[in-house]
């Protein structure tokens, strides 16, 4: 199958709509099953389109969506972790624990207290292919 083709555009389309649901959390309170009967596919030709894709399983993105939406709460909330993982969507703190040490390197905790956190400051990194033009991009921002 050729990239550009009405082929590779209706797999493109299938994967595109696999993430919008698995976005919506379709995978937070069912497994892969449901979600491949709602495309209409298996579960393997799913699998091997997010694989040709993306590069990894639907299962993974699921997870890795969770952990980003947990970091997102340690780092702006005072939630204990046990709350945290239940409104990620994490079975279980200890699973909870496991996909944060493994999506990020380090225990929730270690999250929180992050020396890069400061009340009332926020710190974007993004990545920039040069030549960028910072002059006009601070012109933009001036007040």
């Amino acid at each position: 199958m050729t990239h550009g083709t009405p082929a590779s555009n209706g797999t493109s389309t299938t994967v595109s709509r696999a993430l919008r649901l698995i976005e919506d959390g379709v995978l937070d309170h069912a497994n892969i099953d449901a979600l491949c009967e709602r495309l209409g596919i298996g579960a393997r030709q799913l699998r091997r389109l997010f694989n040709k894709h993306l590069g990894t399983s639907p299962v993974q993105v699921a997870r890795i969506r969770r952990a980003h939406f947990a970091r997102r709460l340690i780092e702006s909330t005072t939630l204990s972790m046990a709350h945290i993982a239940q409104a990620a969507g994490f079975g279980s703190v200890r699973r909870f624990n496991a996909v944060i040490n493994e999506v990020y390197g380090c225990p929730p905790t270690a999250l929180r207290r992050s020396p890069n956190r400061v009340a009332g400051r926020l710190e974007l990194q993004i990545p920039v292919e040069g030549p960028f033009p910072w002059a006009r991009m601070l012109q933009f921002l001036e007040p």
